[in-house]
This record gives C-alpha cells, sequence and structure tokens, in this order.
C-alpha cells in the first residue's frame, strides 16, 4: 500500500466521527464531568492513572478520541490548524447571561474564587434553572466545539455557548467552560493519558508513547491501541508531529556530568521554527496542504504545527530543489526536514529582529513582508527512504540529511562538529556568533529524536563566551 493510501486509510478509521461502521455515541457529558472531577480529587499520579483507564475502557471510538484529546488539555488534533478563538471575557459574559446577573457581578465574583470552573459551579448552585433532560453527549459537545472554530463574530459564538450552558448541570458546566478555557485543571497532562492507556490496554508505556509521537494526536494513538493495531503507526509525509526541544544551559552547570564523552556543536540561529514537508505532487488530493511546484507537494508546518506555507511562498523553490532530482520517479519517497527560517541579506543571516518586521507586514497588508528576503537552516531530519527517522540516533539522522544538495543561498546546513573535550565550548560559540548564529546546540549523537519533549540530550547555550567551561 502507498504511502497515501495508508494515511487515507488511517483518517478514516480514526478521524471520521461520521464513520457509519463505527457504532452511534451516547456516553453522556456528565460522565466526563465526573471523572473529571474524580480525577481532580486524587492526590497520587497512579491513581489518576488507573481512574483514566478505567473509564477510557468503557468508551466507544468517537468517544474514545474525543475524551482522550480533552484529558491531555486539547480540543483538536494538535496538527490542525484549528481554535475555537473564544475569549475569557466571552465566556464570563455567556456565564453573566445564564445566571442573569451583570457581567461586572461575574468578574467580581472570578477576582474571589479565581478560577472560571469553580466559578460556573458558584453561579449555577446560585439559581441557574437545572434542565431536566440531560442530553449532552461527548459528540454533542465536540460538535458545539466544531461550531465555534468555523464561526466568527462574537455574537454568534455567544449564542452556542449561552445555549449549551442552558442546557447543562453545574458540574457540566463547570467543565464545558474549562474545556473552552483549555486547562481542565485536574492535574494530569498527555504524558498521563499515554500512562493510563498502557495500564488499560497491558502495553508497554514506551510502545504508547512511541505510537503518540509517530501520530501526532493522543486520541488517534488511543484507538489505535484499542483496536490492537499498535504497529500501525507510524509516519507519514504531510501530517506534522511535534518539535524536539533543547535544555538551556548556564555557566552554573557542570557539563563534564551533563554531556556524554563525545558531544556535537552545532550553530543556533534565532528564527522560526519550522517543519517542512516535501513529497510528489501525487501523493495526497487537493484538499491537501501547501503547495504545488515542478510536481512536488511542499508543506511548511510552525512550530504550532500550523501550515504557513502562504506565508512563505518565496521558499518554495528552493525547497522543491532538495527534491527536484527526485521528482517524478518511483523512488520519491520524499523528506521531512526540521530546522528554522531565517532573515537573510546580502548572504547573511540577519537578526531575527529583521524576520519579525517582515511577519509583522505581511499581518498588515499580506504583501509588503515579502520585501524581506529569508532563508531555511536545517539541522535535522524526520522522514527519508520512505520510512521515519525519528527512532534512529542523530549520526544516522545526519547521514541522511548529507545526502540533501542544499544551495546555500535559500536552504543552508546547519554547521556541526564533534567535540569531546568541553573546554572547546567557549571557541566554538565564538565562532559560531562570527558567523551570525545566535549560540550553540549541544547534542547527544546517540540520541534520536524525541517529538514534543524538551530532553537532556539536546542542549542550547546563548550569548558571548565569558569564560572557558570547566
Amino acid at each position: 500500500m502507498s504511502s497515501t493510501a495508508e494515511q487515507n486509510n488511517l483518517e478514516l478509521d480514526l478521524g471520521n466521527p461520521a464513520n457509519e461502521e463505527q457504532p452511534e455515541s451516547r456516553c453522556p457529558f456528565i460522565a466526563f464531568a465526573e471523572i473529571c472531577e474524580k480525577i481532580r480529587t486524587t492526590p497520587r499520579k497512579a491513581d489518576k492513572s488507573a481512574i483514566i483507564a478505567a473509564y477510557l475502557s468503557t468508551l466507544r471510538q468517537q468517544d474514545l478520541i474525543i475524551a482522550s484529546r480533552w484529558l491531555a488539555g486539547y480540543v483538536f488534533p494538535l496538527r490542525e490548524d484549528r481554535a475555537l478563538n473564544v475569549s475569557g471575557l466571552l465566556v464570563l459574559n455567556c456565564l453573566a447571561a445564564c445566571a442573569g446577573v451583570p457581567p461586572s457581578f461575574v468578574r467580581d465574583r472570578l477576582a474571589v474564587i479565581g478560577d472560571v470552573g469553580a466559578l460556573a459551579i458558584d453561579l449555577f448552585n446560585g439559581g441557574v434553572s437545572v434542565p431536566l433532560v440531560k442530553d449532552l453527549t461527548l459528540v454533542s459537545v465536540i460538535g458545539i466545539m466544531n461550531q465555534l472554530s468555523a464561526l466568527s463574530g462574537i455574537k454568534r459564538k455567544s449564542d452556542i455557548i449561552v445555549r449549551t450552558l442552558r442546557k447543562s448541570t453545574a458540574l457540566e458546566a463547570k467543565y464545558l467552560v474549562l474545556i473552552i478555557s483549555g486547562d481542565l485543571g485536574i492535574g494530569v497532562h498527555e504524558r498521563d493519558i499515554e500512562d493510563a492507556i498502557s495500564v488499560w490496554q497491558d502495553i508497554e508505556f514506551t510502545r504508547v508513547q512511541s505510537a503518540n509521537m509517530l501520530l501526532g494526536d493522543i486520541g488517534e494513538t488511543a484507538l489505535l491501541i484499542s483496536t490492537g493495531k499498535i504497529d500501525d503507526a507510524r509516519m507519514l509525509l504531510f501530517t506534522p508531529i511535534n518539535f524536539m526541544h533543547a535544555l538551556p544551559l548556564t555557566l552554573k552547570d557542570d557539563l563534564t556530568r551533563i554531556l556524554p564523552d563525545q558531544f556535537v556543536i552545532e550553530d543556533k540561529f534565532d528564527g522560526l521554527r519550522t517543519q517542512v514537508h516535501i513529497g510528489l505532487a501525487g501523493q495526497g488530493d487537493d484538499s491537501m496542504p501547501g503547495a504545488i511546484f515542478e510536481g512536488l507537494r511542499i508543506v511548511i508546518y510552525s512550530d504550532q504545527l500550523r501550515d504557513i506555507t502562504s506565508d512563505f511562498f518565496d521558499l518554495i523553490p528552493g525547497f522543491a530543489a532538495l527534491l527536484s532530482d527526485q521528482a517524478g520517479t518511483v523512488d520519491a519517497a520524499g523528506v521531512i526536514i526540521d530546522g528554522v527560517i531565517v532573515p537573510i541579506k546580502n548572504g547573511e543571516i540577519m537578526p531575527f529582529a529583521e524576520l519579525r518586521s517582515r511577519l509583522t507586514s505581511q499581518e498588515a497588508d499580506g504583501v509588503s513582508g515579502t520585501r524581506i528576503s529569508v532563508g531555511f537552516v536545517a539541522f535535522d531530519q524526520l522522514f527519508g527512504d520512505g520510512r521515519s527517522l525519528i527512532q534512529e540516533d542523530w549520526y544516522t539522522r545526519a547521514a541522511n540529511l548529507d545526502k540533501i544538495r542544499f544551495d546555500m543561498v535559500t536552504t543552508f546546513r546547519a554547521r556541526s562538529t564533534m567535540s569531546s573535550h568541553v573546554r572547546e565550548i567557549d571557541g566554538a560559540l565564538e565562532i559560531a556568533l562570527s558567523r551570525g548564529s545566535s549560540g550553540i546546540m549541544l547534542k547527544n549523537p546517540r540520541s534520536c529524536y524525541r517529538p514534543g519533549r524538551r530532553e537532556k540530550d539536546w542542549h542550547k547555550i546563548y550569548g558571548a563566551p565569558v569564560t572557558v567551561w570547566k
């Protein structure tokens, strides 16, 4: 099966609530709210995981996807460029409308109570009528969230929220506004949901974590594992994954303890962290993101996993050239490259402020910002030769990146050297700064790429050298 067919099949199985083959969902929203309350009042992490595991085991496919995402702290898959765009003030005004009190009263109560969820409980217990029919379900609530995401205008969003709150019990209202606000406040994170899935399915935690890294969505991960298809988890072109991040270092750190015997010193540039996907144009249809150029589809994703290709069309020819020799061949499996977009002037990389000026101009008129030239500095390859590379070590990923021909005009490869002495770091930092970088990265060459993590295998140093590291 081709990677495109695999991707389409995966999306059909995991992401389509209207799939006729899926059983009807009737999981009440009140049950979700009650579980959240139980988790919130449970102090031990292990006990929280056990509660989540038991709850997930009761859910059907649609509800499993929805609940897993909400418990992890997000409404929609992170790779989707979607947001509710509902302000905290709008939520407060909606609560005031339901309670029949002035918005100023609600704001004053929030200042006393300190939490919008507890505020909802307080207002509803203070006189908001309880619905006779409790018909909110997980699917109906995610439908409401979809409407909020799609609609513009405060009035229309407000009408939907107020109408939904008036169908809610006090506890449902609490968790509705917390979902909208983006924080359930129950003391769990995505890693805890991974742990709960591991407990529920009796699968090693690291396998669950790896699957979630590849899929980039805890809801899809939960469903895939629950249906016994964990081995089907794979990285796909045009489906972004979370970025790996570095830990900052200071002169107080003992590098002899932190760094391995051999480590990579790599130039670091301030810019827009970017994940570039390049593959044949035939991989996908017209609804796919990005742009098509000379037989290739190119998608530029931001560190928020948003498709920002349209903001940087001037980089498309340079990106296409990275894979142009493979275009139209059966061997062209595509690449995913991690790097940063930086401002360029007279062939030199400029400070990030130049790029910020371009972005500001684009927001203002959508055109004038393109006068500020940009380039792309690559420092990692996550996909190539038709397979994921993130579980390979840095040596392997760097060797794959070496095969790509950067034009050194709009596309660059970050310079890196191998070192085994911390005393060499100051000199390397000084040289990197002279080349226009903002600092250096120190990487463990035996490390894999861990999406969404800030790992001890990557460290960063900013600023001018002031002393020899010891």
